[in-house]
């Protein structure tokens, strides 16, 4: 399963975090239609590489992908040495400059020091150039209305919609032409690009998630390019263009029994939601969904100086919940101890700290500090997957009907509004048009 738009979150942490220790000036080199390597963050080396921005017309505006390489220890005249291996960590959206600053050497202690180790920002994406952004500050951006849970209240389905129809409009009146050429297909180009110019005739490839679709996609492109590939935590394709995002709920209830029957099993050592049966959790959470629905409650992070306050409401319950089953061994047991401090102690601390550390957001009430241009932003996901995907309908009652059928498959159908981010987008353009706001109001 995929959440909008971001593939597995200990993934999104690992390169957060990596995010952070990139000291790296990208200003200094020059994009270059060739593999300039400039040492770079201790042991890697970084490049810019110029491609073509539209692909059937290439010698018109180009783009500036950021690569990184983790160099492989055996010189490259060498009988050992096997070539570059590229990873995408998913998404769409993510940064493959993070994702190897974070896991570069693990990958190399699971694969071996014969290869070069390298990844990129795709298109639109963090340090690539153009990048996808629909405001123009993030505190703009943080302003934006947050993803909430399509239950969260008896207006959430449409307000969400009309949030999508505003995001829309926002990104029609930024683009500088560019949107439109952000989709998985080019990317593909961009990597067999990046593959010839490491002077190599075919692509060793590994990627997650997303990672998974444009691996495929390549591979159907261009299948006499493809040395070896690893694609890891396979997307349906068929699903993802289609527009559909149906399959991502077919186990999600399976999982989160998981949860209930593990807490039961772990005995109350181990897990501070404990009780004798998984019906009995559930009861409990139910009662604190019922709760939050009417009354949020306000809490105070004191963790951090100074300390911020908040509110828990039943989306951050949700959202939450919904994001600790990408990581089950890492997060169940802090959920389970998150959700006995809001339900026996009234305190949201913990279940607050976890959905930040999912989101990368600024606190409720603070916006950021200063504009950080690496942070990981949705713009170029939704980019990405409304160009990627077929044309959703503007209509109000198809909405509802796609979601009642996903609701259907899963009690987790609340969670999950990517479908709706591409509604009013013009997928070939990109671009938002008036009449978007007529039809907004022919829904009613």
């Amino acid at each position: 399963m995929f959440n909008p738009f971001f593939s597995a979150l200990l993934l999104l942490a690992l390169t957060q975090h990596a995010l952070s220790q990139d000291t790296f000036d990208w200003a200094k080199i020059n994009s270059s239609d060739t593999l300039d390597w400039t040492p770079c963050n201790t042991d890697f080396e970084c490049a810019r590489f110029k491609t073509p921005l539209d692909y059937k017309n290439p010698d018109a505006a180009s783009t500036s992908i950021a690569l990184i390489r983790l160099p492989a220890l055996v010189p490259r005249n060498s009988s050992d040495y096997r070539g570059p291996i590229l990873f995408n960590p998913g998404g769409p959206g993510q940064t493959g400059v993070g994702l190897i600053l974070g896991l570069g050497p693990l990958f190399r202690t699971i694969i071996g020091p014969q290869f070069d180790l390298v990844s990129f920002d795709p298109r639109g994406v963090a340090r690539s150039l153009p990048r996808a952004s629909f405001f123009l500050s993030q505190a703009e951006r943080a302003q934006f209305p947050p993803q909430i849970s399509l239950n969260a209240s008896q207006d959430a389905f449409g307000r969400s919609i009309a949030n999508d129809v505003v995001r829309s409009a926002l990104a029609g009146a930024r683009d500088d032409g560019s949107l439109r050429f952000l989709n998985t297909e080019s990317t593909a180009r961009d990597m067999l690009r990046i593959v010839e110019a490491h002077g190599q005739e075919k692509l060793q490839y590994w990627g997650f998630s997303y990672g998974t679709i444009l691996g495929s996609t390549f591979a159907a492109m261009f299948p006499d390019k493809i040395e070896r590939m690893v694609i890891d935590g396979v997307l349906d394709a068929e699903d993802y263009y289609s527009a559909e995002y149906r399959t991502p709920f077919l186990d999600i209830d399976k999982t989160w029994k998981t949860f209930l029957d593990g807490c039961v099993a772990a005995g109350p050592t181990a897990c501070a939601l404990h009780e004798q049966n998984a019906t009995a959790i559930q009861a409990k959470i139910d009662a604190l969904e019922r709760r939050l629905l009417i009354h949020p409650v306000p809490t105070v992070v004191n963790s951090s100086i100074p300390e911020y306050h908040t509110i828990i409401d039943y989306s951050i319950l949700r959202l939450t919940m919904w994001n600790a089953m990408y990581t089950p061994y890492k997060s169940f047991q802090k959920l389970a101890s998150a959700l006995d401090d809001l339900i026996s102690h009234g305190d949201g601390a913990a279940l607050y700290a976890m959905s930040m550390g999912n989101s990368g957001s600024p606190p409720l009430y603070e916006c950021p500090s200063a504009d950080d241009p690496f942070a990981p932003v949705m713009d170029a996901g939704i980019a990405v997957a409304c160009n990627d995907g077929k044309s959703v309908s503007a209509d109000y009652a198809d909405l509802r009907k796609h979601h009642e059928a996903l609701c259907a498959t899963s009690s987790w159908c609340d969670t999950f509004g990517i479908r709706m981010f591409c509604v009013y987008v013009s997928v070939a353009l990109f671009v938002a048009s008036t009449t978007v706001w007529f039809d907004l109001f022919s829904f009613y």
